[in-house]
């Protein structure tokens, strides 16, 4: 009598390649402005929200910022975080040319202690 082993076991994922890849492949295209076509989503999201001035908002992955200004445009207080340094410099310069001040932290999505 033999006994049937099977192993299921999966091959180990490398998460750092694999964030590589995508943070190569969003820094590839240029997505500041096909982002700016989409701005009017920023606006919905913070009209839904009902955002008032001084509300602090972190906008998480927020490429070029359509949701950071949006609410920017309300007086809110806002961290734009992004891991495409390109895409986060587009949102500050157009953040600044409408004479608003955000903060912006190039960053991992997976971050977790603000």
């Amino acid at each position: 009598m033999s006994a049937v082993t099977s192993s299921s076991s999966s091959p180990a994922i490398d998460l750092a390649a694999v964030k590589a890849r995508q943070q190569a492949a969003w820094s590839a295209g240029n997505y500041a402005v096909v982002g700016t076509t989409l701005q009017i989503v920023g606006e919905n999201l913070c009209e839904a929200l009902d955002l008032r001035s001084g509300a602090r908002v972190l906008d998480v992955a927020a490429g070029n910022g359509n949701a950071t200004l949006a609410a920017a445009r309300r007086w809110c207080e806002v961290v734009s975080t992004d891991y495409v340094a390109s895409l986060l410099e587009s949102g500050r310069a157009r953040a600044q040319a409408e004479g608003h001040t955000i903060e912006t932290c190039r960053s991992p999505t997976h971050r977790s202690t603000w």
